[in-house]
């Protein structure tokens, strides 16, 4: 059993200092700028760049066709000349001013280093990946008592909250607010603004689809 307590979102870290355009499109990735060069990281990541890549192109996820692979496989094309790298070292590659712009997870944006105070974090209009992060339940683990009190520890709220303000990742434990410093409770990467696109949990596509999607994948990083 696994037990939801920790949330963020998949967004774009900018570098503002750099980059004065519009910020929060996916055409940051996708239709750069041609002055931008190749100042540009991506997660390397096959459902984070290829769900990005479906929605800037309006298209649904897991209905796989021909149609939608061909202009799915052309974007990223098209695309890959203007990427620096394909990472998961998205701060890393923002402080050492490799690129201005990458997708990141917030939580990671959020613990970005005095070295790379100009990134900012923004949700793309276009929509967004919801995650969560997840604490393994009693199930099957052979100290059942143990590991049912973890879980426990983390949904207490005051506990809740000191995760949070360590790890950079909102939590979904009612009362926790109030336990977080005001530092943290304020974080752009806690929370998703009213009036635009709400984020959606991203399901596992029928496995067909997937191995087209493996394919586009295998051809884009080779």
């Amino acid at each position: 059993m696994f037990v939801p307590w920790q949330w963020g979102t998949t967004a774009l870290a900018v570098d503002t200092a750099v980059y004065k355009g519009d910020p929060d499109s996916l055409a940051l990735l996708f239709d750069p700028p041609r002055s931008s060069g190749d100042a540009i990281n991506v997660l390397d990541d096959m459902p984070e760049v290829l769900t990005a890549a479906l929605r800037y192109l309006k298209l649904p996820r897991c209905r796989g066709n021909a149609d939608d692979l061909k202009k799915l496989t052309g974007l990223l094309t098209s695309a890959k000349r203007y990427w620096h790298s394909m990472s998961y070292d998205a701060i890393g590659k923002l402080t050492s001013k490799e690129v201005d712009v990458s997708q990141i997870w917030t939580g990671c944006g959020a613990a970005r280093p005095p070295a790379a105070p100009d990134a900012a974090l923004r949700l793309p209009k276009e929509n967004f990946t919801a995650l969560d992060r997840r604490g393994r339940g009693a199930e099957g683990d052979q100290e059942p008592g143990q590991c049912q009190a973890v879980p426990g520890l983390r949904q207490d709220p005051e506990n809740a909250a000191l995760i949070s303000a360590y790890a950079k990742y909102a939590h979904a434990i009612a009362g926790s607010e109030e336990f977080l410093p005001r530092r943290s409770a304020t974080r752009r990467s806690f929370h998703i603004p009213e009036g635009g696109p709400r984020g959606e949990f991203v399901r596992v596509c029928p496995d067909k689809v997937m191995e087209a999607y493996g394919q586009v994948w295998t051809n884009l990083t080779k």
